[in-house]
């Protein structure tokens, strides 16, 4: 698959990172760095497994329409370290998301996405 055709959806970069919970281990797995409706990448000190399914929670900042906090599923695509031994990238493809998460997910874009055509 030729890479200029394997993303659809636009990615964002956010303006700061949201944590994000594992709900099964009750963790911090790590950090969004940046966000589309289709997947998100992550910072963590870990290592993460190609092809897991976690169910993750993101707690946003403030409260509002969309709450306090959204929970999703997502598989890991990819992995690689990061610019230090200690940073670790991972790529999640979300799974199944309903009405609601992915009007969060939009919520998180246009509220908390940096915006690189204004700058």
């Amino acid at each position: 698959m030729i890479a200029s055709n394997r993303r659809i959806l636009e990615r964002r970069h956010l303006i700061f990172y949201l944590g994000v919970l594992d709900l099964d281990s009750k963790q911090q797995l790590g950090y969004i760095v940046d966000i589309s409706e289709g997947g998100i990448m992550l910072m963590s000190n870990q290592s993460i497994e190609i092809g897991e399914v976690f169910r993750l929670k993101v707690t946003l900042p403030g409260s509002g329409e969309y709450g306090e906090s959204f929970s999703f599923e997502a598989q890991s695509i990819w992995s690689r370290q990061g610019p230090t031994e200690e940073i670790y990238d991972t790529g999640f493809k979300l799974l199944d998301c309903t009405k609601e998460q992915l009007e969060a997910i939009r919520h998180v874009i246009e509220e908390l996405g940096f915006d690189h055509a204004k700058f």
